[in-house]
């Protein structure tokens, strides 16, 4: 089943099988060849099922800062906000209702999850740092697998990536910010604020494509500092009595 051949036209390997074959799942194929033995094969299928997801990935997050780029010229910048609110919706009621009922650890291996999935790192397989602090802990993507990524390889190319001319609460009151890096504002800072009363993860957006971006999860979400809510036009609210899902310290 396995047939993996280098396409000149591509510059990479692509699956070159039969009819009946082509609609084999990948992951398929790589429990065959691990079931058969074949372990070299099967280090190389999963190599190409990477390649596989990172290209299609790739072209969604272009995609996705393309249409951002078209609302932004055509109808304002403002309309981006609007824009993301109105596509994350449901997604983002669904996904953080049941985030913020885990515990602090789950949630720092659901975030690293979600990372991986993005294909972070140099090479894009999904990897980046992890520290803890005293009071939080730090994840950083050099770079993140999605915006970072677009960014560096625009920069390579000699292109700037359609950004944000003028600062808004959604850009961290930041000018030139990425159209599609500033939908993690909202995805883990506005939404989470307005939804929960705190941020979930903090962002550092990188102004040089080249550095690392940046994330906090606090441990206590009332340790997180006033500036991180006065950026994106909110107030941090009183310390609360009680303590917060999964603020206890823990190391992962």
């Amino acid at each position: 089943m396995a047939n993996l051949q280098f396409s000149n036209i591509l510059g990479r390997m692509i699956r070159k099988e039969g009819i009946e074959e082509l609609g084999v799942g990948t992951v398929h194929v790589i429990d065959d060849l691990i079931d058969k033995g074949r372990s070299e094969e099967a280090k190389a299928m999963v190599e190409y099922f990477r390649t596989e997801m990172q290209v299609v990935h790739d072209i969604y997050v272009h995609y996705v800062q393309d249409l951002l780029a078209y609302i932004a010229k055509t109808y304002g910048e403002e309309q981006v906000e609007y824009a993301f609110r109105a596509a994350l919706g449901t997604w983002f009621a669904e996904r953080y209702e049941a985030y913020n009922k885990m515990s602090l650890e789950e949630r720092v291996q659901l975030t690293a999850e979600g990372m991986r999935c993005h294909l972070d790192g140099p090479a894009r397989k999904g990897d980046f740092t992890l520290t803890e602090e005293k009071e939080r802990f730090v994840f950083q993507w050099d770079p993140c697998g999605s915006g970072g990524a677009l960014r560096r390889s625009a920069a390579a190319a000699g292109r700037e990536v359609e950004s944000a001319k003028e600062a808004h609460s959604w850009t961290w009151g930041k000018k030139n910010v990425c159209l599609y890096c500033s939908h993690c504002s909202l995805v883990n800072e506005i939404l989470p604020i307005e939804h929960f009363g705190y941020p979930n993860r903090i962002t550092q957006y990188p102004e040089n494509p080249g550095d690392p971006c940046t994330w906090y999860i606090y441990k206590d979400p009332d340790d997180i500092p006033e500036e991180y809510y006065e950026r994106i036009g909110k107030t941090k609210p009183p310390r609360r009595a009680t303590a917060q899902p999964g603020s206890a310290s823990a190391s992962v």
